[in-house]
């Protein structure tokens, strides 16, 4: 049993309820601090259950902002089963606006399975991993590009190399109406909740939906629908109420994300003039992006050109790169 991390809702009691993860850290100004996470649980009887996750990292809000719109509007005569939320899951990481935790720089989404005796995050992880997600059915990790990438809204999920995904996760990526869903070959060690989600046997399925460390009306509207259509295609929500007037599903275009050919990095620090749009469908061989030393006005810029056809699901939106940067993530198509 898990000794380290507290959390305060029973898990059979009925009802909505609330409380908070207690994460023991002591720091210089509070020898018995505790990292307080926030989470809410309707239980409405026997059913299917879900566990739906916001803030993996704390810079990325459609997640967070939606399952909070939905929290305060959802009343247990709309659920069967249960629902547990995690609307701000890496709150040290929410509190300073950041990727990654604020008190030791732990990326959470890279955690687990995670350590009862490591650091906060790893601490956060290994909760998680062996209190919260063994008690659900299914597990909906809420993602965007974060402060630095405009991202395309899509689901996602991991599988192993070489095979398909099984028919209920399908199912489930398709029912959230989104254009996109990208798969990617992870082995059995990723370090991500998805991953840990389907180590334990789960249905593990995730969503990008923004980007650029701020919120637009069609991301959150994307957003809502997505989870409302998933927890309505798995019978756990009886009727939408947060999402609205449906517009007409797309076919959802599943797309690979598992060769290196299919990212564009920097090589070079500069200023990078992009030449393709979150969305577009591209060729290998296609213009990428120019980056420019405006330090020396009189070199000419460096070229990139995609490497495959694809479709474009993230960009870099800092114009100023350093080498390393991730500047395009395609979708591959063949």
């Amino acid at each position: 049993m898990f000794k380290g991390v507290i959390g305060s809702i029973d898990f059979d009691q009925r009802g909505a309820t609330s409380g908070v993860i207690s994460v023991p850290h002591s720091v210089d100004r509070s020898p018995y601090y505790q990292i307080q996470i926030p989470y809410w649980r309707m239980h409405a009887g026997d059913g299917p259950s879900i566990l739906l996750l916001g803030a993996n990292h704390g810079d990325e809000y459609e997640g967070p902002l939606v399952l909070t719109q939905f929290l305060q509007a959802v009343t247990d005569d709309d659920v069967a089963g249960s629902i547990t939320i995690f609307p701000s899951l890496n709150a040290p990481a929410v509190a300073a606006h950041r990727r990654c935790s604020a008190l030791d720089g732990g990326n959470l989404n890279r955690s687990y399975p995670g350590s009862a005796s490591g650091t906060p995050t790893d601490q956060i992880a290994a909760f998680m991993a062996e209190e919260i997600i063994p008690r659900h059915d299914t597990v909906f990790d809420f993602h965007a590009g974060g402060t630095s990438m405009a991202h395309v809204a899509c689901g996602l999920t991991q599988k192993s190399p070489g095979q398909d995904i099984d028919a209920a996760t399908k199912a489930a990526l398709n029912a959230m109406g989104l254009p996109f869903v990208f798969l990617i070959d992870t082995d059995d060690h990723s370090p991500t909740a998805i991953g840990q989600a389907r180590r334990a046997g789960k249905l593990a399925i995730g969503g990008e939906f923004g980007g650029g460390g701020s919120l637009t009306p069609q991301s959150v509207k994307d957003t809502q629908q997505a989870l409302e259509n998933v927890l309505m295609h798995l019978g756990i929500l009886k009727r939408r109420v947060i999402s609205g007037d449906q517009k007409p599903k797309p076919k959802t275009q599943f797309l690979s994300f598992n060769r290196a050919e299919l990212f564009i990095y920097a090589t070079q620090a500069g200023w990078c003039e992009p030449l393709a749009e979150i969305g577009d469908s591209v060729r290998a061989g296609q213009p990428a992006l120019r980056i420019y030393n405006l330090l020396a006005p009189q070199q000419p810029p460096v070229e990139h050109s995609f490497m495959a056809d694809g479709v474009v699901l993230a960009r870099r939106l800092h114009a100023h790169v350093e080498p390393g940067d991730c500047l395009f993530a395609l979708g591959g198509t063949t």
